[in-house]
């Protein structure tokens, strides 16, 4: 070990944040580390090799490297946990990270799959990010604790939406936001399954053709449900048959959606919070249907819809 070393060694022992870019060789002669909760390890590929480092504190990891650190799963305080930019990284370990809060995926060319059990025997995990991983096929299911899931540009990813009252995947879900998913099951975003849902967020999903609430749930209200945005859904013709059970809504927006003949049935009765609609570049719909429009509305926008302009 070189001078240099030494006195890293000596000083990193009271480290509590750690980052390290593009030092292949340095990862191999990484000390115990016992006062470390955050580390970042970029272009490092090295670590891939080494299982030996003590982190038993360590609560955040970023990593940015062809394969994960085999020590991964003796990161049991582990809360935060990103893996970025690991383009050879086809799979990810069973492994169990049970205090694992936040986890974000991106830019992971190859990855086809989760890890079923990370999830599943997961009753910490809140926050759940994929970016840009264009192989992702599967997805775990049953995810109860899963508050927050935000889902870009995996064209090819099969979401487990729910069916029945006895198979609700995610039954803690308050923000939902997906963009770029051409997956043959989200045809019909069955809404009315997710009752504590707050924020909804569809965007560029070509399938897409209606938001649903099975007939079992017609009379259930999406009292949490506040904000919905759908956007360059092309294929999106209809929203629920009886209208969207939605009191607290406060803002719906609505564009690009070429297809969309009609907004939703009941808005005056049934959004009665409404306080924001937008509708933009919508040009098959062609009414505010015979009820009207909400009372409480302070904000309206409508832009390039031919039809519902000459039909005022």
């Amino acid at each position: 070990m070189s001078k240099a070393e030494r006195g890293y060694t000596h000083a990193a022992s009271s480290f509590n944040k750690l980052e390290i870019t593009k030092c292949g060789q340095l990862v191999s002669y990484l000390p115990m580390l016992p006062s470390i909760n955050e580390l970042q390890l970029k272009k490092c590929d090295g670590v891939v090799s080494r299982s030996g480092v003590h982190l038993a504190s360590l609560t955040s990891l970023d990593v940015n490297l062809n394969e994960l650190p085999p020590a991964l799963h003796k990161l049991t305080s582990l809360k935060h946990l990103e893996i970025k930019k690991c383009p050879r990284l086809s799979s990810v370990s069973e492994v169990e990270l049970s205090m694992l809060e936040f986890l974000t995926v991106q830019q992971c060319d190859s990855l086809e799959s989760l890890p079923e059990g990370l999830m599943a025997n997961n009753t910490h995990l809140r926050d759940l990010s994929i970016w840009d991983c264009g192989s992702l096929r599967s997805f775990p299911r049953s995810i109860s604790s899963l508050e927050s899931l935000f889902i870009l540009g995996c064209r090819k990813v099969e979401l487990p939406l729910p069916q029945d009252m006895t198979h609700n995947y995610y039954p803690s879900f308050t923000r939902l936001s997906i963009s770029g998913i051409d997956c043959e099951s989200l045809t019909s975003f069955p809404i009315g399954f997710f009752t504590k849902l707050r924020y909804l967020s569809i965007m560029s999903c070509t399938n897409l053709k209606s938001l649903s609430i099975p007939e079992e749930l017609h009379h259930v209200d999406l009292t949490s449900l506040k904000h919905i945005s759908i956007c360059h859904c092309p294929n999106l013709v209809s929203f629920p048959q009886g209208g969207l059970l939605t009191p607290n809504l406060k803002s719906l927006s609505i564009l690009n959606c070429e297809k969309l003949k009609s907004l939703p049935p009941q808005m005056r009765t049934l959004l009665t919070s409404l306080e924001d609609l937008s509708i933009v570049i919508c040009p098959e719909v062609d009414s505010f249907l015979e009820e009207g429009l909400p009372t409480s509305l302070s904000q309206l926008q409508i832009s390039s819809c031919c039809k519902l302009v000459q039909g005022r």
